[in-house]
């Protein structure tokens, strides 16, 4: 009897543990409404585990090297939420700040971009790692959110909303 008290409250101890802290699931969502800007944003490790096949998203640098005298490099986003929504931005030469901000992604971090709807010029960028996105495969994240310009994050619209 001791033995099934014991097991008893490991098993609670364990599921205690096993579902702590505040935890988030920020799947691709992708904002059209505004007439001069839009914005998208998501984690890349919750568009892969969406029940949906459509929710992407990304942001690369590619650099060109054509002209080694002159390299440029273009940063490229683009998102897609779960009912088709397109979101994309492309900035030529972007500044340093983008590019260390895309070097610090990984699958579980939140990314946010903006953009000009007049010319699809990527005008904003956010990586934001927190406790809120629970690590993956023994990968440790550290609470930092670094941003490239004023943040589009699901933080601060939730701060933004009280």
């Amino acid at each position: 009897m001791k033995e099934k008290k014991l097991l008893f409250l490991l098993l609670t101890l364990a599921a205690t543990v096993a579902s702590a802290g505040a935890k988030a699931n920020y799947e691709v969502s992708v904002y059209l409404a505004n007439p001069t800007y839009g914005s998208a944003g998501g984690t890349i490790a919750a568009a892969q585990n969406s029940a949906d096949t459509r929710q992407s998203i990304l942001c690369s640098i590619t650099v060109n090297a054509s002209n080694p005298a002159a390299p440029t490099r273009n940063l490229t986003c683009q998102a897609v939420d779960a009912l088709g929504n397109l979101g994309w931005c492309i900035l030529s030469n972007p500044p340093q700040a983008m590019v260390d901000l895309i070097t610090s992604l990984n699958d579980t971090s939140y990314l946010g971009f903006q953009w000009n709807k007049s010319n699809s010029v990527c005008t904003q960028l956010t990586v934001e790692r927190s406790s809120l996105q629970a690590p993956r495969g023994g990968t440790s994240l550290s609470t930092a959110t670094r941003t490239a310009a004023p943040s589009v994050s699901p933080m601060a619209d939730a701060l933004e909303q009280k």
